[in-house]
């Protein structure tokens, strides 16, 4: 096994906005750096301030087809990506830095880079349209989005999961590790943790890639390997189905149990890593989400319990999640990337804002066009910096929900209704877009 360091992208600086904010009612000829129509006095015509940032494309895959479907907010359309997919109802997972996404099919995995870059230029390096740009001056290009073909792994069954900013393929019992930061270039796998007479049941997870730490499902145990050598740390874990990272903190999810791992390191000393199953109150755990800084555990019906790292007391803190609703169920929980903010879709058509610093609520939206009738199958949500996107299928209507502020109360509100292709019948789709949470070791993604 050889872990080498993440090759390193340069990021925009800055929190970036869902440029698409009002739908139908942004100009695509501008020529302004969130190509919305921007007025003197900063606004995009509609008052409404937004911030100069990057592009951002929703892909989306299909119950029905092999068709990719990307909304470009940049052009404000739908677009159909070259290239289908290796089977229907394919599952997106989109990479920690936002700007390339896996496609998981019963066929295979694929891989899409969202064709949106970031690149910084020294003074007087011309452009490749001819304009020149100031020392330091940093601005995103966009190119097409692209199905990364030669990527392509058929097979049934591969299981992926996002680690550390690498998508992490589980094939054959053994991860083949993609670093998304390389993604566009690559051939193949450029990194794997295979061990010699184990078979692995889930995608091994990054710990801490300066010593080659990971952390290795197989034989119902989930066990910390340093390189190829097994260490002394090993945790029962039966049925793997989700690993995130939260801070030094890394979770997972055995069945309907969750054990934590924790890798802590003094400088000049050696990592301490322990791990230890997480105490939940009797709650089982039906998913498992992070944004990087703040895990969210679902348990059945509305049970959600929050999850950081105390560093002040090297403790797990937990805490009820609080939200007022009338709603049985969950149907789907994104993350803003740009604030601190989950947004929680209750199977009442409602969308809950919840503030993740103190746990608070910060607001609703009713899904105010979707039928009485439509239920969690017909909504699929991603988040964008500040901003959510629901499919509704029922309906073939894509709603657009932002929010303008810099703090609490957001005020998030539906700012656009654009009309999906009809009969899309999305099954599951994710925000590209240029977030600036590339990982390193135990950073926070």
């Amino acid at each position: 096994m050889n872990l080498t360091p993440l090759f390193k992208l340069s990021l925009i600086s800055g929190a970036l906005m869902l440029a698409a904010c009002g739908g139908s009612d942004n100009d695509s000829s501008s020529s302004t750096p969130d190509n919305n129509v921007v007025d003197d006095g900063g606004n995009n015509g509609d008052g409404h301030n937004h911030d100069h940032g990057g592009a951002a494309r929703i892909l989306m895959t299909s119950n029905v087809d092999t068709k990719l479907s990307i909304f470009d907010q940049a052009h404000n359309e739908f677009e159909t990506l070259e290239g289908d997919a290796l089977a229907a109802d394919g599952r997106v997972i989109r990479s920690d830095d936002g700007l390339s996404a896996a496609i998981v099919t019963a066929g295979g995995v694929q891989f899409v880079y969202s064709g949106i870059h970031a690149e910084e230029h020294e003074e007087g390096e011309e452009h490749e349209e001819g304009e020149e740009h100031e020392e330091g001056d940093e601005h995103s290009e966009t190119h097409e989005a692209e199905l990364l073909s030669d990527l392509s792994l058929a097979g049934d069954g591969l299981q992926v999961a996002m680690t550390q900013n690498h998508f992490a393929v589980l094939k054959d019992g053994d991860t083949l590790l993609y670093p998304a930061g390389s993604l566009e270039e690559a051939t193949k796998a450029e990194e794997s943790v295979a061990l010699d007479g184990v078979t692995q049941s889930y995608p091994a997870a990054i710990l801490d890639e300066e010593h080659g730490l990971t952390l290795v499902f197989a034989n119902g145990k989930a066990t910390v390997y340093e390189e190829e050598t097994k260490t002394e740390t090993s945790i029962a874990c039966e049925s793997p189905a989700a690993v995130v990272h939260v801070g030094e903190l890394t979770l997972a999810q055995c069945d309907d149990a969750l054990i934590s791992v924790v890798v802590e390191e003094e400088e000049g000393s050696e990592p301490e890593i322990e791990a230890e199953a997480v105490d939940l109150g009797g709650m089982a755990v039906t998913a498992l989400m992070t944004n990087g800084h703040q895990g969210l555990v679902l348990g059945t019906g509305t049970q959600l319990k929050s999850l950081s790292w105390n560093h002040a007391t090297e403790s797990l803190a937990m805490a009820d999640v609080a939200f007022t609703t009338d709603a049985t169920g969950i149907c789907a929980i994104a993350f803003t990337t740009a604030v601190e903010v989950a947004g929680i879709l209750t199977n009442d058509g409602v969308l809950h804002i919840n503030y993740l610093e103190d746990n608070s609520s910060d607001g609703v939206v009713a899904l105010e066009d979707s039928n009485d009738a439509a239920s969690c199958n017909d909504w699929v949500m991603t988040a964008g910096a500040q901003a959510f996107a629901i499919a509704d299928s029922d309906i073939d209507q894509l709603y657009y929900i932002d929010s303008h502020a810099e703090g609490k109360p957001f005020n998030f509100h539906i700012h656009g209704r654009p009309t999906l292709p009809e009969g899309s019948d999305i099954n599951s789709a994710t925000l590209l877009h240029n977030s600036g949470n590339e990982t390193e070791h135990n950073h926070d993604h």
